[in-house]
């Protein structure tokens, strides 16, 4: 299966490339292949430097908790790998109003983070409410959020 996705112009030796579907791959598959193009047809070759792993959710549990936050939540998915360096996240809320928490990776298919003490209500919530929630496993790059 072929991916396509949109490059952004990051630095004259850096791109980021968001690719909205792409396949999940086990972890003992080999990564995907990768390669990029400025003019849609002329593809630069793929090598051991060029793969990608990508990762993706398929399940969040518990889907609820106290508002005082201190839940454990885990998410099942594929793809989480830790890296020296790289710090996964969990957020919480809309892009308006939201908490930040670190997460763990508990192993290839597993991410656990716990939820914050404290997210701001806006002037008109009521109790039950929704939080929307995503991951980031890409340092401090946020955007896009899973």
């Amino acid at each position: 299966m072929n991916s396509t996705g949109k490059a952004y112009y990051v630095s004259p030796r850096q791109i980021k490339c968001v690719v909205e579907d792409i396949p999940l791959i086990t972890e003992d598959e080999d990564g995907l292949p990768a390669s990029v193009s400025l003019n849609s047809y002329s593809y630069t070759d793929s090598d051991d430097n060029t793969v990608y792993r990508p990762y993706g959710i398929t399940m969040i549990t518990p889907n609820s908790g106290p508002v005082g936050g201190m839940t454990t939540i885990i998410v099942e998915g594929q793809g989480f790998v830790a890296e020296e360096g790289i710090r996964p996240r969990c957020k919480f809320g809309t892009s308006a109003n939201f908490a930040i928490v670190e997460a763990e990776i508990l192993s290839y298919t597993r991410l656990a983070c716990r939820t914050p003490e404290f997210l701001p209500l806006t002037p008109t919530a009521s109790l039950p409410r929704d939080v929307p929630f995503s991951i980031a496993i890409s340092g401090d790059e946020f955007n896009p959020w899973t």
